[in-house]
C-alpha cells in the first residue's frame, strides 16, 4: 500500500467519529517486547488486562511484568488514532534511513487493510541495516488488531 491509500484508511477512521471500543492488542518485535493485552476505550479513559507478556501467559504475569510495562509502555499509544501515528512515524524514519544510506538500509512493510473500523488489522516492519565488513543491524515491529467493537 501507498501513502496515499494508507492516509485513506487512516481518514477513514479519523472520520468515523468511534470514540468507545474494544479490541486485542498484540505486539511483537526485535529486540524483543512481545505482548497481548485486552484494550477498552471509552472517551479519554484508556484500560487494558494483560493477557501475555514476554512469553508469560496471564496467570504467569507478576506485579513487576506490569510494572515494567508501564515503564516502556504508555496507554495513550493504545488508543488507535496513536497507532496510525506510530506506523506513520515509523515508515518516516524507516524513509529517512534509506536515504540516508540507501546501498546499506533494507525496509518491507506490510498492511492488512479492511473496510470496517479500526480499518487496519495488521502492520509490520522490517528493517536491516548493514554496512560493508560490519555487523547488521536487524529489527522489526509487527502488530495486530484483533477482536474490535464499537462500545455504547
Amino acid at each position: 500500500m501507498d501513502k496515499e491509500g494508507f492516509n485513506t484508511q487512516k481518514e477513514l477512521w479519523h472520520n468515523s467519529g468511534i470514540a468507545n471500543y474494544s479490541y486485542t492488542y498484540s505486539w511483537d518485535s526485535y529486540p524483543p517486547h512481545d505482548m497481548i493485552l485486552d484494550v477498552t476505550v471509552e472517551g479519554e479513559n484508556i484500560s487494558y488486562e494483560l493477557i501475555e507478556y514476554r512469553g508469560k501467559k496471564k496467570s504467569e504475569i507478576t506485579d513487576e511484568d506490569k510494572i515494567s510495562l508501564e515503564k516502556i509502555f504508555a496507554k495513550e499509544k493504545l488508543l488507535i488514532e496513536n497507532i496510525y501515528k506510530y506506523i506513520e512515524t515509523s515508515i518516516e524514519d524507516a524513509y529517512k534511513s534509506y536515504k540516508k544510506y540507501p546501498n546499506y538500509y533494507y525496509n518491507n512493510v506490510i498492511f492488512e487493510f479492511t473496510n470496517q473500523a479500526p480499518f487496519m488489522t495488521y502492520y509490520k516492519m522490517e528493517a536491516e541495516f548493514m554496512e560493508k565488513n560490519a555487523l547488521g543491524n536487524w529489527g522489526y515491529d509487527e502488530i495486530k488488531i484483533e477482536n474490535f467493537k464499537v462500545l455504547p
